[in-house]
Protein backbone atom coordinates (compact mmCIF):
# COMPACT_ATOMS: atom_id res chain seq x y z
CA UNK A 1 0.00 0.00 0.00
CA UNK A 2 1.15 3.62 -0.77
CA UNK A 3 0.85 6.92 0.28
CA UNK A 4 1.78 10.31 -1.51
CA UNK A 5 2.30 12.99 0.33
CA UNK A 6 1.52 16.20 -0.97
CA UNK A 7 1.92 18.89 1.30
CA UNK A 8 4.75 19.94 4.07
CA UNK A 9 2.02 19.54 6.53
CA UNK A 10 1.21 16.03 5.75
CA UNK A 11 4.86 15.43 6.00
CA UNK A 12 6.33 16.30 8.99
CA UNK A 13 4.61 13.81 10.88
CA UNK A 14 6.76 11.25 9.35
CA UNK A 15 9.86 13.00 10.17
CA UNK A 16 11.21 10.65 12.32
CA UNK A 17 10.07 7.52 10.81
CA UNK A 18 12.22 8.65 7.68
CA UNK A 19 14.82 9.45 10.20
CA UNK A 20 14.94 6.17 10.91
CA UNK A 21 14.40 4.31 7.77
CA UNK A 22 17.78 6.72 6.98
CA UNK A 23 19.86 5.09 9.84
CA UNK A 24 19.32 1.77 8.43
CA UNK A 25 19.75 2.90 4.40
CA UNK A 26 22.52 2.13 2.35
CA UNK A 27 22.04 6.15 2.24
CA UNK A 28 24.25 9.51 1.56
CA UNK A 29 23.36 12.54 3.61
CA UNK A 30 21.52 13.49 0.41
CA UNK A 31 18.71 10.90 1.43
CA UNK A 32 18.17 12.33 5.00
CA UNK A 33 15.22 13.89 5.98
CA UNK A 34 16.32 17.69 6.57
CA UNK A 35 17.90 17.66 2.85
CA UNK A 36 14.61 16.88 1.58
CA UNK A 37 12.44 19.44 3.53
CA UNK A 38 14.96 22.31 3.10
CA UNK A 39 15.63 21.75 -0.30
CA UNK A 40 11.61 21.69 -0.98
CA UNK A 41 10.90 25.21 1.37
CA UNK A 42 13.69 26.86 0.24
CA UNK A 43 13.97 26.07 -3.72
CA UNK A 44 11.46 24.12 -5.23
CA UNK A 45 8.12 25.58 -3.48
CA UNK A 46 9.37 29.13 -4.91
CA UNK A 47 8.12 27.64 -8.44
CA UNK A 48 4.04 27.71 -8.09
CA UNK A 49 3.88 24.96 -10.53
CA UNK A 50 5.92 21.89 -9.11
CA UNK A 51 4.01 19.79 -6.99
CA UNK A 52 5.47 17.50 -4.11
CA UNK A 53 4.81 13.81 -4.72
CA UNK A 54 6.81 11.62 -1.79
CA UNK A 55 5.78 8.02 -2.29
CA UNK A 56 5.71 6.09 1.28
CA UNK A 57 5.15 2.64 1.06
CA UNK A 58 4.52 -0.24 3.17
CA UNK A 59 1.19 -2.10 5.19
CA UNK A 60 -0.63 1.37 5.34
CA UNK A 61 0.15 2.85 8.43
CA UNK A 62 3.08 5.20 9.51
CA UNK A 63 5.17 2.97 12.08
CA UNK A 64 5.19 -0.13 9.04
CA UNK A 65 6.61 2.32 5.92
CA UNK A 66 9.40 0.70 4.46
CA UNK A 67 10.06 2.89 1.24
CA UNK A 68 10.23 6.88 0.77
CA UNK A 69 10.62 7.47 -2.56
CA UNK A 70 11.34 11.25 -2.33
CA UNK A 71 9.76 12.48 -5.79
CA UNK A 72 7.65 15.67 -7.30
CA UNK A 73 6.13 16.49 -10.26
CA UNK A 74 8.17 19.69 -12.19
CA UNK A 75 6.45 22.16 -14.08
CA UNK A 76 6.65 19.68 -17.23
CA UNK A 77 5.30 16.99 -15.91
CA UNK A 78 8.69 15.16 -15.03
CA UNK A 79 8.37 13.03 -12.33
CA UNK A 80 12.09 13.53 -10.41
CA UNK A 81 14.06 13.52 -7.17
CA UNK A 82 13.77 16.50 -4.88
CA UNK A 83 16.31 18.58 -5.84
CA UNK A 84 18.37 16.34 -8.47
CA UNK A 85 19.71 19.79 -9.35
CA UNK A 86 22.65 20.01 -6.70
CA UNK A 87 22.42 16.57 -5.13
CA UNK A 88 25.29 14.31 -6.00
CA UNK A 89 23.46 10.85 -5.29
CA UNK A 90 19.74 10.31 -5.79
CA UNK A 91 18.04 7.18 -4.27
CA UNK A 92 14.79 6.16 -3.20
CA UNK A 93 14.97 5.74 1.09
CA UNK A 94 14.48 1.76 2.42
CA UNK A 95 16.53 -0.52 5.02
CA UNK A 96 19.61 -2.22 3.60
CA UNK A 97 19.01 -6.02 2.45
CA UNK A 98 14.75 -5.35 1.88
CA UNK A 99 13.36 -6.92 -0.84
CA UNK A 100 11.08 -3.80 -2.22
CA UNK A 101 10.51 -5.09 -5.50
CA UNK A 102 6.66 -5.60 -4.44
CA UNK A 103 6.60 -2.23 -3.50
CA UNK A 104 8.35 -0.50 -5.96
CA UNK A 105 6.08 -2.31 -8.43
CA UNK A 106 2.90 -0.44 -6.68
CA UNK A 107 4.76 2.79 -6.94
CA UNK A 108 5.23 2.26 -10.76
CA UNK A 109 1.47 1.85 -11.06
CA UNK A 110 0.75 4.88 -9.67
CA UNK A 111 2.59 6.28 -12.07
CA UNK A 112 1.14 5.18 -15.14
CA UNK A 113 -1.88 5.35 -13.45
CA UNK A 114 -1.08 9.62 -12.59
CA UNK A 115 -2.13 11.86 -15.34
CA UNK A 116 -0.29 14.57 -14.24
CA UNK A 117 2.79 12.39 -14.80
CA UNK A 118 4.05 12.88 -18.64
CA UNK A 119 7.60 11.34 -17.72
CA UNK A 120 10.21 10.36 -15.28
CA UNK A 121 13.55 11.36 -15.02
CA UNK A 122 15.26 9.97 -12.55
CA UNK A 123 19.04 11.12 -12.36
CA UNK A 124 22.34 10.25 -10.80
CA UNK A 125 22.03 6.98 -9.22
CA UNK A 126 24.40 5.04 -7.97
CA UNK A 127 24.78 1.31 -9.22
CA UNK A 128 23.80 -0.01 -6.24
CA UNK A 129 20.51 2.11 -6.18
CA UNK A 130 17.10 -0.32 -5.52
CA UNK A 131 15.12 1.96 -7.88
CA UNK A 132 17.91 1.67 -10.95
CA UNK A 133 17.60 -2.50 -10.34
CA UNK A 134 14.07 -1.98 -10.50
CA UNK A 135 13.79 -0.07 -13.78
CA UNK A 136 16.55 -2.42 -15.32
CA UNK A 137 15.03 -5.66 -14.84
CA UNK A 138 11.34 -4.81 -14.07
CA UNK A 139 10.46 -2.19 -16.83
CA UNK A 140 9.43 -3.29 -20.15
CA UNK A 141 10.27 0.27 -21.71
CA UNK A 142 12.44 3.49 -20.79
CA UNK A 143 16.15 3.82 -21.19
CA UNK A 144 18.78 3.68 -18.48
CA UNK A 145 22.17 5.94 -19.47
CA UNK A 146 25.01 6.46 -17.19
CA UNK A 147 24.94 10.59 -17.05
CA UNK A 148 27.39 11.48 -14.58
CA UNK A 149 30.88 10.21 -13.19
CA UNK A 150 31.90 10.76 -9.82
CA UNK A 151 35.54 9.75 -8.01
CA UNK A 152 36.64 9.03 -4.22
CA UNK A 153 39.98 8.38 -2.96
CA UNK A 154 40.53 6.62 0.53
CA UNK A 155 43.18 8.14 2.63
CA UNK A 156 45.14 6.31 5.68
CA UNK A 157 45.83 7.85 8.96
CA UNK A 158 48.78 9.68 8.72
CA UNK A 159 51.19 12.51 8.96
CA UNK A 160 52.22 12.33 5.76
CA UNK A 161 49.28 11.14 3.95
CA UNK A 162 50.48 11.96 0.56
CA UNK A 163 53.75 9.81 0.76
CA UNK A 164 51.34 7.04 1.92
CA UNK A 165 48.94 7.38 -1.50
CA UNK A 166 50.69 3.75 -2.89
CA UNK A 167 48.64 4.51 -5.82
CA UNK A 168 50.54 7.46 -6.97
CA UNK A 169 53.78 7.76 -8.73
CA UNK A 170 56.62 9.44 -6.86
CA UNK A 171 56.07 12.60 -9.42
CA UNK A 172 52.43 12.42 -8.93
CA UNK A 173 53.01 12.97 -4.97
CA UNK A 174 55.40 15.38 -5.94
CA UNK A 175 52.94 17.58 -7.52
CA UNK A 176 50.42 17.38 -4.89
CA UNK A 177 53.21 18.40 -2.11
CA UNK A 178 54.08 21.43 -4.70
CA UNK A 179 50.47 22.90 -4.98
CA UNK A 180 50.54 22.09 -0.83
CA UNK A 181 53.28 24.64 -0.74
CA UNK A 182 51.92 27.24 -2.56
CA UNK A 183 49.37 28.04 0.25
CA UNK A 184 51.91 27.55 2.71
CA UNK A 185 51.34 30.23 5.64
CA UNK A 186 48.10 30.32 4.38
CA UNK A 187 45.06 30.00 7.07
CA UNK A 188 42.41 27.05 6.63
CA UNK A 189 39.79 26.96 8.79
CA UNK A 190 36.95 24.42 9.01
CA UNK A 191 32.90 25.96 10.13
CA UNK A 192 30.42 23.77 11.84
CA UNK A 193 27.44 24.52 13.72
CA UNK A 194 29.59 23.42 16.55
CA UNK A 195 32.14 26.16 16.83
CA UNK A 196 30.52 28.72 14.99
CA UNK A 197 27.75 30.62 12.71
CA UNK A 198 27.28 30.14 9.02
CA UNK A 199 29.90 32.82 7.24
CA UNK A 200 27.03 34.36 5.09
CA UNK A 201 29.33 37.81 4.37
CA UNK A 202 32.30 35.90 3.66
CA UNK A 203 30.08 33.99 1.28
CA UNK A 204 28.37 36.93 -0.32
CA UNK A 205 31.27 38.75 -0.73
CA UNK A 206 33.07 35.80 -2.69
CA UNK A 207 29.69 35.22 -4.83
CA UNK A 208 30.61 39.35 -6.04
CA UNK A 209 33.66 39.06 -6.35
CA UNK A 210 33.35 35.69 -8.51
CA UNK A 211 30.95 37.32 -11.04
CA UNK A 212 32.87 40.71 -10.84
CA UNK A 213 35.60 39.13 -12.44
CA UNK A 214 33.29 36.81 -15.00
CA UNK A 215 34.06 33.71 -13.42
CA UNK A 216 31.00 33.29 -12.86
CA UNK A 217 27.29 34.62 -14.36
CA UNK A 218 24.73 36.58 -12.71
CA UNK A 219 22.58 34.33 -11.32
CA UNK A 220 25.41 31.70 -9.75
CA UNK A 221 24.47 30.89 -6.12
CA UNK A 222 21.41 32.98 -5.82
CA UNK A 223 20.07 33.83 -2.26
CA UNK A 224 17.55 30.77 -2.35
CA UNK A 225 20.36 28.30 -2.51
CA UNK A 226 22.66 30.12 -0.08
CA UNK A 227 19.55 29.93 2.45
CA UNK A 228 19.34 26.42 1.31
CA UNK A 229 23.19 25.90 2.21
CA UNK A 230 23.11 27.65 5.55
CA UNK A 231 19.88 25.34 6.74
CA UNK A 232 22.23 22.47 5.92
CA UNK A 233 24.82 24.41 8.03
CA UNK A 234 22.33 24.74 11.04
CA UNK A 235 21.44 21.08 11.22
CA UNK A 236 25.27 19.84 11.07
CA UNK A 237 25.53 18.20 8.38
CA UNK A 238 27.49 20.56 6.13
CA UNK A 239 30.33 22.24 7.20
CA UNK A 240 32.36 25.45 5.27
CA UNK A 241 36.00 25.58 4.67
CA UNK A 242 37.62 28.67 4.33
CA UNK A 243 41.26 29.54 2.97
CA UNK A 244 42.79 32.85 3.70
CA UNK A 245 45.71 34.26 2.21
CA UNK A 246 48.53 35.75 4.43
CA UNK A 247 46.71 38.93 4.46
CA UNK A 248 43.81 37.46 5.94
CA UNK A 249 41.39 37.50 2.41
CA UNK A 250 39.36 34.46 2.05
CA UNK A 251 40.50 32.93 -1.45
CA UNK A 252 38.66 29.34 -1.59
CA UNK A 253 35.11 29.05 0.46
CA UNK A 254 34.37 25.15 0.45
CA UNK A 255 31.35 23.23 0.82
CA UNK A 256 31.28 19.17 2.04
CA UNK A 257 29.12 17.16 3.57
CA UNK A 258 29.95 14.96 6.62
CA UNK A 259 27.76 11.46 6.88
CA UNK A 260 27.03 11.81 10.32
CA UNK A 261 27.02 8.03 10.33
CA UNK A 262 30.40 7.49 8.82
CA UNK A 263 31.92 10.39 10.46
CA UNK A 264 35.46 9.84 7.86
CA UNK A 265 33.77 10.47 5.18
CA UNK A 266 33.46 13.79 3.57
CA UNK A 267 31.11 14.83 0.17
CA UNK A 268 32.78 17.71 -1.62
CA UNK A 269 29.97 19.35 -2.67
CA UNK A 270 30.67 22.85 -3.80
CA UNK A 271 33.34 25.57 -4.23
CA UNK A 272 33.82 29.11 -4.52
CA UNK A 273 37.29 30.67 -5.54
CA UNK A 274 38.33 33.64 -6.93
CA UNK A 275 41.32 31.96 -7.94
CA UNK A 276 40.63 28.19 -9.30
CA UNK A 277 43.93 27.06 -9.35
CA UNK A 278 43.72 26.99 -5.57
CA UNK A 279 41.01 24.41 -5.40
CA UNK A 280 43.10 21.43 -5.69
CA UNK A 281 45.71 22.95 -3.16
CA UNK A 282 42.45 23.47 -0.55
CA UNK A 283 41.69 19.97 -0.95
CA UNK A 284 44.80 18.38 -0.21
CA UNK A 285 45.10 20.22 2.58
CA UNK A 286 41.95 19.24 4.06
CA UNK A 287 42.53 15.96 3.43
CA UNK A 288 45.96 16.32 5.20
CA UNK A 289 44.31 18.07 7.87
CA UNK A 290 41.77 15.16 7.80
CA UNK A 291 44.39 12.03 8.09
CA UNK A 292 45.46 13.27 10.90
CA UNK A 293 43.11 12.16 13.37
CA UNK A 294 42.16 9.32 11.47
CA UNK A 295 41.34 7.04 8.02
CA UNK A 296 39.13 8.96 5.79
CA UNK A 297 37.28 8.89 2.37
CA UNK A 298 37.55 11.85 0.51
CA UNK A 299 34.61 11.64 -1.96
CA UNK A 300 34.93 14.30 -4.66
CA UNK A 301 31.29 14.24 -5.49
CA UNK A 302 30.43 14.00 -9.11
CA UNK A 303 32.06 15.47 -12.09
CA UNK A 304 34.85 14.03 -14.07
CA UNK A 305 36.91 17.12 -13.97
CA UNK A 306 40.35 17.24 -15.01
CA UNK A 307 41.77 18.53 -11.85
CA UNK A 308 40.67 15.84 -9.74
CA UNK A 309 41.40 13.26 -11.91
CA UNK A 310 44.74 14.62 -12.81
CA UNK A 311 45.94 15.86 -9.40
CA UNK A 312 44.44 12.74 -7.53
CA UNK A 313 44.11 9.74 -9.35
CA UNK A 314 40.67 8.80 -7.48
CA UNK A 315 38.64 5.78 -8.00
CA UNK A 316 36.20 6.62 -10.81
CA UNK A 317 32.37 4.81 -10.88
CA UNK A 318 29.15 6.56 -12.79
CA UNK A 319 25.93 7.50 -11.69
CA UNK A 320 22.86 6.37 -13.99
CA UNK A 321 20.01 8.00 -15.36
CA UNK A 322 16.09 6.26 -16.24
CA UNK A 323 14.08 8.16 -18.55
CA UNK A 324 10.91 7.12 -19.79
CA UNK A 325 7.28 8.89 -20.92
CA UNK A 326 4.02 7.64 -21.13
CA UNK A 327 3.83 8.08 -24.98
CA UNK A 328 5.80 9.06 -27.97
CA UNK A 329 5.75 12.76 -27.38
CA UNK A 330 6.76 12.72 -24.06
CA UNK A 331 9.28 10.12 -24.37
CA UNK A 332 10.90 11.72 -27.12
CA UNK A 333 10.88 15.03 -24.85
CA UNK A 334 12.77 12.52 -22.04
CA UNK A 335 15.12 11.36 -24.45
CA UNK A 336 16.19 15.03 -25.79
CA UNK A 337 16.56 15.82 -21.93
CA UNK A 338 19.05 12.90 -21.93
CA UNK A 339 21.04 13.90 -25.05
CA UNK A 340 21.28 17.70 -23.43
CA UNK A 341 22.78 16.30 -19.93
CA UNK A 342 25.00 14.18 -21.41
CA UNK A 343 26.44 17.54 -23.62
CA UNK A 344 26.82 19.55 -20.29
CA UNK A 345 28.44 17.06 -19.01
CA UNK A 346 30.99 16.55 -21.78
CA UNK A 347 31.76 20.18 -22.22
CA UNK A 348 31.79 20.48 -18.16
CA UNK A 349 34.33 18.01 -17.95
CA UNK A 350 36.41 18.09 -20.83
CA UNK A 351 36.74 21.73 -21.67
CA UNK A 352 35.08 23.72 -18.69
CA UNK A 353 36.99 21.84 -15.96
CA UNK A 354 34.80 23.18 -12.78
CA UNK A 355 32.76 21.87 -10.21
CA UNK A 356 29.08 22.43 -10.04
Amino acid sequence: MIQVIETLETLVPYAEVWRKLYCEARATVFQSFEYHLEAWKCLLSKIPENRLAIILAGRGDKDTVKLICPFYIDQSGALRFINDTHTDYNDVICRAGENIYILMKEVFDWISANNKIKRVHFAKMQHHSLLLHYGRNFLQSGFVYADNAFSYLTVQCSNDPIGEMSHMTTKDRSVLKSLLRKVSGYSFDIHTVKNGGFPIKKVQEMRDKMVQRGLRKLSFFPDDLIDFVERMFESDYLEVGILKNKEGVAEVITFRFRDERVSNRHIAWIFMSSDPKLVSAVDIRYIVDKAKNGSTVFDFGVGAYTYKLGNFKPIVESTFALVDGKNWYSLCAALFGMNVVLAKRIIRSKVLGVKK
